[in-house]
């Protein structure tokens, strides 16, 4: 048993020490009040910070499809291009051919100029 008397055991701290008691249940009460408000702001930053990165990926995605799609349409004009080179230049040899079979059919075969020096 405990037979030291302690200050606050006295008749005159009896209305203190409740005051007292019921602060301190307040203080932790608030305390959990803010340590709750904390964790929410925390987690409300945290939230905001997620969702503007999330914001970012998908404007680097659009981007990125963006990007690709250009990409393509550069591929096929370059395939394009090459393409029409090479029509182009099968067009002039078939031309040149046929300016070479017209003049060997318009000379005397004897007479005539040498095509291969066209």
């Amino acid at each position: 048993m405990n037979s030291q008397i302690d200050p606050e055991d006295s008749a005159s701290q009896i209305g203190s020490r409740t005051a007292s008691k019921s602060s301190t249940r307040r203080s932790r009460r608030s305390n959990r009040s803010g340590s709750h408000t904390s964790d929410t702001s925390s987690l409300t930053i945290a939230r905001a910070k997620e969702a503007a990165r999330i914001v970012e990926q998908k404007a680097e995605a659009a981007a990125f499809k963006k990007c690709q799609s250009l990409e393509e349409q550069k591929f096929r004009l370059q395939q394009e291009q090459e393409r029409l080179t090479l029509e182009t230049e099968i067009a002039k040899s078939d031309a040149k051919e046929q300016v070479l079979a017209s003049i060997m059919e318009a000379t005397p075969r004897s007479y005539g100029p040498n095509p291969t020096s066209l």
